[in-house]
């Protein structure tokens, strides 16, 4: 009997990626545990959580040997999440300009539009439609018929949020957060190059993970070097709980890392 073989093969390519999961897990982990602002916790909760499938997925999908169909799926998993990253940028800065009590209609259309576009996404293949073969040799999301909603909910939220929380004349102490998170909308759109590529416009290697490392490493410095979280020590209830799911997870990847070994051997 043959040895099965793995359609992964490690790759380089796969790095940067890797590099932009770590630094948005890392304000995921800092938001979760923090004690602060429950609003802008979440916010930024939702947005890391939304950029983690979606950097591991594509990460996978570089190390994909030719198999097409398990990229496809690979591509359409991680994509779905990032449905909530505008609407969650959006929420970020109307609650660091103090506006989302008056803006609060806006910030429901904008997770019912994620969760409407998630839901588009991952039953139906109007958002990707397939893969394209890179000049890199990257299999990437080929665009399907919705793709440029996809790009617009992730621009058209932060920018939005922007304009309102420019408009709100902060606080002094939020105004400066507020002038960093401008960045923020500005990497959503560099971000949505890459949607040239799935169209088959140019490019050889996708930068997304770019943008999503330096908004990582940006919200970072917010929130150790201002007051963006509002901080007032360690959640140790959230801090348990994320302990317990990282210990359970570590667990699973052992069980199933085990069970491909011997499936192998036999």
């Amino acid at each position: 009997m043959s040895e099965p073989t793995s359609s992964f093969e490690w790759t380089w390519l796969a790095l940067p990626y890797l590099a932009a999961a770590l630094a948005v897990t890392s304000v995921l982990v800092v938001a979760a545990v923090q004690r602060g602002d429950r609003v802008i916790r979440i916010g930024l909760i939702s947005a890391t959580g939304s950029l983690v499938p979606w950097t591991l997925a594509t990460a996978a999908a570089i190390c994909v040997m030719e198999d097409v169909n398990v990229a496809y799926r690979l591509h359409r998993f991680g994509n779905g999440p990032t449905m909530f990253l505008g609407p969650s940028l959006f929420l970020v800065l109307l609650a660091v300009s103090g506006q989302l009590d008056r803006f609060r209609y806006l910030a429901r259309i904008a997770i019912g539009s994620g969760v409407a576009l998630l839901a588009v996404s991952w039953l139906t293949g109007l958002i990707i439609e397939g893969v394209i073969v890179l000049p890199s040799g990257v299999l990437f999301p080929a665009a399907g018929p919705l793709e440029w909603l996809h790009a617009l909910q992730v621009v058209s939220w932060p920018a939005a949020g922007l304009v309102l929380a420019m408009r709100a004349s902060p606080a002094a102490q939020r105004a400066s957060a507020v002038r960093y998170l401008a960045a923020l909308p500005v990497l959503a759109m560099v971000a949505t190059a890459d949607t040239l590529m799935a169209y088959g416009v140019g490019g050889s290697y996708p930068l997304a993970w770019l943008p999503a490392l330096l908004g990582g490493g940006l919200c970072l410095h917010l929130i150790f070097r201002t007051d963006l979280l509002r901080a007032r020590g360690l959640d140790r209830s959230a801090s348990m709980s994320l302990g317990i799911y990282a210990a359970a997870g570590a667990l699973i990847a052992l069980v199933v890392w085990v069970a491909a070994q011997e499936g192998v051997a036999s």
